[in-house]
């Protein structure tokens, strides 16, 4: 026999549900979330299994299941929404599988579970779930140490304005999205040997943060002039919030990801080689310094396949698209910006010669008037005697 429905008030919305309170145990499977409400009541209910696959579970898909004291959460769960767990006063203990902890958890997700699930103790002013740092209390300030515990889950951090660095431990394999998104004060960060995932914007709007170092045995990441790349040099990550100046690229770099320079107002120029064939989303959006761009190949097609949506986004419209002569296909304007034919007029580089540096760049915009230390590769402009290099 169904189990009667029954009304639940969640104090704003009434609703009907089934509670069949002789639920033991739940098989989530292909499912892409629990679903909201899901099991809500289910007083008897003592074993939940969230299998791989599973993306989130919404808000209050667990709520007063007072019988539950434990369960396991899948690295594929990349959310748990408000009140999800709320009242589940026998929960004594919640894993996060794997060191991959990508995961945003509502900060009323367990109330009123026992203030036992969490350590608040062991690193003062943060708050770990399975030794994981789910809050922080904004007082927190100052370089925060996060050795000996798993790391921080998404958004952990996100928006406090008064930590200036972070240590980060060893054994962690992932920087989750928006882990530190909004740290104004952050000011220096190194990211462990071990670690192979950097989730999206976990740097976002961190304009005090001046370079991304990686610890040298990464196997998946390398810091050249600050600015993170993949370790084989091919695809420019990131820009941190603090870096300024001028972006030049070496042949080797083959891709820019999504938002790179995204927010970076005190970039003033870039050059493009010719084996970069795409500008992806938001690369240089709000980089309202942008003065110049030097492409060095031939004209990028202006369709959406190859121009990401608002990549120039708040970009000035001043700014002007350098090209070769000889190059094919670019017209009067590119992507909206007026172009000229004048590269030229200074050698593009084939080597470090004595009159010439490296990556096809053009001599002048490496030796005059740019921050040497945005130009960071191996090599010196010989017989001029500055520190030049290509990123």
């Amino acid at each position: 026999m169904a189990p009667a429905r029954q009304p639940y008030d969640d104090g704003y919305n009434r609703k009907d549900f089934f509670l069949p309170t002789n639920l033991l145990s739940v098989t989530i499977t292909d499912e892409t979330e629990a679903s909201q409400y899901a099991f809500v009541n289910c007083w008897m209910l003592k074993d939940i299994s969230i299998n791989e696959g599973v993306a989130g579970i919404r808000e209050y898909a667990f709520a007063d299941c007072t019988g539950l004291e434990d369960f396991t959460i899948p690295a594929t769960v990349e959310s748990i929404g408000q009140y999800a767990f709320q009242n589940c006063s026998s929960l004594k203990a919640v894993h996060l599988n794997s060191n991959d902890i990508n995961i945003s958890i509502d900060s009323t997700a367990f109330s009123g579970c026992p203030a036992s699930l969490f350590d608040t103790t062991s690193k003062p002013g943060l708050t770990l779930l399975d030794g994981c740092v789910v809050a922080v209390d904004p007082s927190v300030s100052g370089v925060v140490d996060l050795t000996g515990t798993r790391g921080p889950t998404r958004n952990a951090f996100k928006g406090n304005k008064r930590i200036t660095g972070v240590i980060l431990p060893a054994g962690m394999e992932v920087v989750p999205a928006d882990a530190f998104n909004g740290c104004t004060a952050l000011a220096g960060v190194e990211i462990p040997e071990g670690v192979t995932s950097i989730g999206e914007r976990a740097f976002l709007d961190c304009p005090n943060l001046p370079r991304i170092e990686i610890a040298s045995g990464n196997p998946a990441y390398r810091s050249i002039g600050g600015i993170l790349f993949t370790k084989d040099r091919r695809t420019l990550l990131r820009a941190p919030g603090g870096w300024y100046g001028n972006a030049v690229l070496n042949e080797n770099v083959r891709e820019i990801a999504p938002g790179a320079f995204e927010g970076r107002w005190r970039m003033l120029g870039a050059t493009i080689p010719a084996t970069v064939t795409a500008i992806a989303e938001r690369t240089f959006a709000g980089c309202a310094g942008l003065a110049e761009i030097v492409m060095g190949g031939d004209a990028i097609p202006e369709d959406a396949e190859h121009i990401g949506a608002d990549a120039f986004s708040g970009v000035p419209a001043t700014m002007v698209i350098r090209v070769r002569p000889e190059a094919t296909g670019w017209g009067s304007t590119w992507a909206g910006f007026r172009v000229r034919l004048d590269i030229d007029e200074t050698v593009l580089c084939r080597g470090h010669q004595p009159d010439k540096c490296g990556g096809g760049v053009p001599r002048r915009n490496l030796v005059e008037g740019w921050n040497a230390g945005n130009l960071v590769g191996a090599g010196t402009c010989a017989g001029r005697g500055r520190k030049a290099g290509l990123l």
